[in-house]
C-alpha cells in the first residue's frame, strides 16, 4: 500500500490533469483513499476489480468515474445501473454530496460491499438495492449511468422510465 501522501500526489495530478480539480479536497482525498484501500483488502477475498494497484485504481476507476460530476444536475437523483464494486457511484457520492445515488446490481454480494463502503464512508446520499434492472423499474430517477448497456436490454420495459447511455460516453447525454 502507498501512503496517503503519495496517493494524494497521484490524485492531485489526477484531477488537475482532467478538468476535476474542483473535487480536490482533503475531505474527498481522505474519503477516496479510503476506499482505494477498502477495495484492495476486499478484492483479496471477493472478485470486484482486476485493477488492484493504487495508481491504476486512480487513473481508471476514480478520475473516470469522477468523469461525469460536472454533468450531473445539482440535487440530482441517479441510479447506477450494474453498480459491481461501487465505480461511479462511489466516488460520486464522495464527490457530489448532493445527489442521491441508488447503487443496483443483481448481485447481492456486490450490493453488499457498495452499502457496507458507503457506511464506512459515512454516506448518507446512497442506498444500495440488490435486484436485477427490469424488476426495479417502478422508480423514477433523473439520470441513469452504466458502465455497459447490452444491445438487447435497449428494448427493455426498465430503460423506458428514463433515459441511460454508458458513463464512460455520457458527456453530451448528461448536458
Amino acid at each position: 500500500m502507498i501512503s496517503y501522501e503519495e496517493f494524494y500526489q497521484v490524485l492531485h495530478t489526477v484531477m488537475a490533469d482532467n478538468g476535476q480539480g474542483r473535487f480536490d479536497t482533503e475531505s474527498n482525498s481522505r474519503k477516496l483513499f479510503l476506499l482505494t484501500e477498502h477495495l484492495i483488502e476486499v478484492s483479496k477475498v471477493m472478485n470486484l476489480t482486476a485493477i488492484k494497484e493504487e495508481k491504476a485504481i486512480i487513473l481508471k476507476h476514480l478520475a473516470d468515474s469522477l468523469s461525469v460530476a460536472d454533468f450531473l444536475p445539482e440535487n440530482a437523483k441517479m441510479i447506477d445501473v450494474g453498480c459491481g464494486a461501487g465505480f461511479p457511484c462511489l466516488p460520486l457520492a464522495i464527490c457530489r454530496p448532493d445527489l442521491t445515488i441508488t447503487a443496483l446490481d443483481s448481485t447481492e454480494k456486490r450490493v453488499r460491499y457498495v452499502s457496507e463502503t458507503a457506511k464506512l464512508l459515512e454516506l448518507q446520499n446512497l442506498t444500495g438495492i440488490a435486484a436485477r434492472a427490469e424488476e426495479a423499474g417502478k422508480v423514477r430517477f433523473v439520470k441513469a449511468l452504466t458502465s455497459v448497456l447490452p444491445a438487447p436490454w435497449r428494448n427493455c420495459p426498465f430503460w423506458q422510465n428514463f433515459a441511460c447511455r454508458s458513463y464512460r460516453s455520457a458527456e453530451s447525454f448528461l448536458r
